[in-house]
């Protein structure tokens, strides 16, 4: 028997195993039985023995049956013969394998090349009425704030332009600087023969430098006026030879001065800066003709300077914030100082 012809979906054994597999189990069971039978009593002995028999002799008509010649039994031959049953269920097999093969091969590319789902319902109902009325409520807090009409916009830029006036008269422009004209809400300067800029305001909160440098100036205010005041103690220790009544007299005054000066301390640590304040910005600028003897600047060269100038910009405006804070945080400090010396004396 070919065992290429039997090959299919199942695996096949030859004749010969099937033999030995019938003889070993035979010669198992019967060494079991010998084994076994003298522990059993007497009346089970013959009942193991008849089971035993029996057993075999239905394994060995099968194993006789198998030595006789398949190919003279017509059903066994149909199935054994070349294009027979089992070839034909082996193809059928082959077939179906590949055809699960290809099935899943497809499955995966159809994810990536399906056309989308077009939500035609919706694309009917906006053709058709003009709007879209399945629209989330969450989408209303996405709209932003609504446009002014003309008389509104109108009185923001005339407001603008009378801060831009204000805070040009604040700032202490270089010579060569010259204001041009400040309309829109812009502020034009020029720099005769070099440069053109536009300029605008913007609000912006304090750098955290500000409070910083307040804090150092009024604590060195307040150890300032704290030495002054225990030099004037010492002076006193030493002029004990006074009168009495000049010597009561001068602790209460000393008394005095010594509590102004300690209500007028904390007026300088809790005096706050306003959280905002009026920033400079750079909107445009032009190179004149007469500013290089090289070729103008293109468009993205003049955006990166634009951009590197406006951060110098507030750069300096931040640095120039916390300096005047501090100076200004010395100089409240230095006359309350100076005001309580000088009552306690």
């Amino acid at each position: 028997m070919n065992n290429d012809q039997l090959a299919g979906s199942h695996a096949t054994v030859s004749l010969g195993s099937v033999l030995d597999a019938v003889a070993q189990r035979v010669h198992q069971q019967f060494a079991s039985g010998v084994h076994d039978l003298p522990q059993l009593p007497s009346q089970d002995r013959p009942q193991a023995l008849l089971g035993f028999a029996h057993g075999a002799r239905q394994q060995l008509l099968r194993a006789a049956a198998l030595l006789h010649d398949t190919r003279k039994l017509p059903p066994v031959s149909q199935l054994v013969r070349p294009q027979g049953v089992l070839d034909v269920a082996a193809t059928h097999a082959r077939v179906l394998v590949s055809a699960a093969d290809e099935l899943f091969r497809a499955h995966v590319e159809l994810r990536q090349v399906r056309q989308p789902l077009f939500n035609v319902p919706d694309a009917l109902d906006v053709l058709s009425t003009g709007t879209y009325s399945n629209l989330p409520a969450a989408i209303l807090d996405l709209r932003g704030p609504k446009a002014l009409n003309k008389q509104q916009q109108q009185r923001l830029v005339n407001q603008l332009n009378h801060l831009l006036h204000s805070q040009l008269l604040k700032a202490h422009l270089p010579h060569c600087l010259e204001l041009v004209q400040v309309t829109g809400g812009y502020a034009v300067l020029r720099c005769n023969g070099l440069y053109e800029v536009q300029l605008s305001l913007f609000q912006q909160p304090y750098p955290p430098q500000v409070e910083e440098a307040t804090q150092e100036a009024a604590t060195a205010a307040a150890q300032t006026a704290e030495q002054q005041q225990g030099g004037w103690g010492q002076q006193q220790q030493e002029g004990t030879k006074q009168p009495t009544t000049q010597v009561g007299a001068a602790p209460a005054a000393a008394g005095q001065g010594t509590e102004q000066a300690d209500t007028s301390t904390p007026a300088v640590t809790e005096q706050q800066q306003p959280s905002m304040r009026w920033q400079w910005t750079l909107t445009h600028a032009v190179l004149l003709p007469g500013a290089a003897f090289q070729p103008p600047l293109r468009q993205v060269q003049l955006e990166q300077l634009l951009r590197a100038l406006r951060q110098r910009m507030w750069y300096a405006a931040d640095a120039a914030a916390a300096e005047a804070a501090a100076a200004e945080a010395a100089k409240e400090g230095a006359p309350l100082a100076s005001k309580g010396t000088a009552q306690a004396d």
